[in-house]
């Protein structure tokens, strides 16, 4: 069983709460008792016809059933389709009924079809109809990713979710509870408190100690950035039941979890121009920090002309990556992947500091790019008595010449009269 953390969920949770930071008032909403809502979030691959499709994430909150789809697979470039319908349960089984829409010239939204699918465990069948229902097509869709939890989880909240087009204020009714229930009886409550920012947090599943059996997490809050503070428990097989996990994981934000190398890793953001990832391990119950990187800002050279490149880590199949890179091939050759002419920055300069550094990776057979050498900047000493001083001695890529150089910094910007080197400690 392969369990995983959406990252794209994430990122699109932040997007939609910064676009929401620019609603200028929101009605108060009306106090009402909490409801009980069943939920889940789950993603599709499958086919309408021959052509094959992606379900990224589809979310069902109480009865109603929303999320996006692509045809192909879903990616920042390639445009989704709304879905928006109904989950019911009846004698026969659990069905859902979805139209699909796009955003019209006028502002609103022009139907382009309707689904009627029947859920089988973690396969649905049924079809696809063109909004005159003119056309028919079959429709089968494949949960990806499934999770071996065969109870049902259902939420304590304020008030039911608003619409869409509501204000962020309805949207997002607190949750005060996650319930689990199996076979229709309540078996635990588990107290949390969670707000979301225009849209309601859903509590997910994951494997989050790598034992086999799912554990369970929901975000509290959406603070600026992946700093996103969460909630977990764990399976614990001698109760049946979730426990509250240790505080070396509820003290980590946004964590994810990656099955095949056991690392749970975490991005995190100090500043405009300072993004992180730690990763952790666990080890007798508790999660320990194994490694860590911070962005930097990368030097370059074109025509001459020093320029900055702004490098983030990013951890890609077990090990920590940054983005861009100078990377070397079989043959020795460097290049700069991946390269956005507007990723260079001719005009600011950087704090100077050991953290201004060229590192290089090489690509192995299997694709994947493992760090060979750093070349950090030094302060080097110049001069003599009073114009002693210690300056910037960068390394840097060279773009025309595909070579890693170095270059002095003597300038009175740039030096300083003290030695900043770290002292031993």
């Amino acid at each position: 069983m392969r369990i995983r953390a959406n990252v794209r969920t994430h990122v699109a949770r932040i997007a939609l709460a910064a676009a929401c930071c620019f609603v200028s008032a929101v009605d108060a909403h009306e106090p009402t008792e909490p409801v009980e809502l069943s939920v889940w979030r789950r993603s599709f691959v499958g086919t309408i016809g021959e052509k094959t499709i992606e379900i990224a994430a589809l979310e069902r909150i109480g009865e109603t059933v929303r999320g996006h789809y692509c045809y192909g697979r879903c990616d920042a470039e390639r445009p989704s389709i709304a879905l928006r319908g109904r989950w019911t349960t009846s004698a026969v089984g659990a069905a859902v009924e979805l139209e699909e829409s796009v955003p019209n010239a006028k502002g609103g939204r022009t139907l382009t079809g309707r689904w009627r699918l029947r859920a089988t465990g973690s396969e649905w069948r049924g079809d696809w109809r063109s909004p005159d229902g003119e056309r028919r097509l079959p429709a089968i869709l494949t949960e990806t990713n499934p999770v071996a939890f065969a109870d049902e989880l259902r939420v304590l909240a304020e008030h039911p979710p608003g619409d869409e087009d509501d204000n962020c204020e309805s949207q997002s009714p607190a949750v005060t509870a996650i319930r689990v229930y199996r076979d229709g009886r309540l078996r635990q409550t588990l107290q949390t408190d969670s707000m979301g920012t225009c849209g309601m947090f859903l509590p997910e599943l994951a494997d989050m100690n790598f034992d086999g059996k799912p554990d369970l997490t929901i975000a509290l809050t959406l603070p600026a950035g992946p700093n996103i503070p969460h909630q977990s428990w764990l399976y614990d097989a001698k109760q049946d039941g979730f426990v509250d996990a240790p505080a070396s994981l509820q003290d980590i934000t946004s964590p994810m979890f990656d099955e095949t190398h056991r690392h749970v890793y975490s991005y995190w953001r100090g500043s405009c121009c300072s993004h992180g990832v730690d990763v952790y391990r666990w080890k007798d119950g508790e999660l320990e920090r194994v490694d860590g990187a911070e962005s930097h800002f990368m030097p370059v050279v074109r025509g001459g002309k020093l320029g900055y490149v702004y490098s983030v880590p990013s951890y890609e199949n077990g090990r920590i990556v940054f983005s861009p890179r100078v990377e070397r091939d079989a043959r020795g050759r460097l290049r700069l992947a991946p390269l956005a002419e507007d990723a260079i920055d001719f005009e600011t300069v950087p704090p100077w500091s050991d953290a201004l550094k060229v590192d290089v990776y090489a690509n192995g057979s299997t694709g994947d790019a493992r760090l060979a050498s750093s070349h950090a900047m030094r302060w080097r000493k110049l001069g003599r008595g009073p114009t002693t001083r210690w300056c910037p001695d960068i390394a840097y890529f060279d773009l025309d010449r595909r070579r890693i150089d170095r270059r002095l910094i003597d300038d009175a910007e740039a030096c300083t009269d003290t030695d900043p080197s770290p002292k031993p400690a």
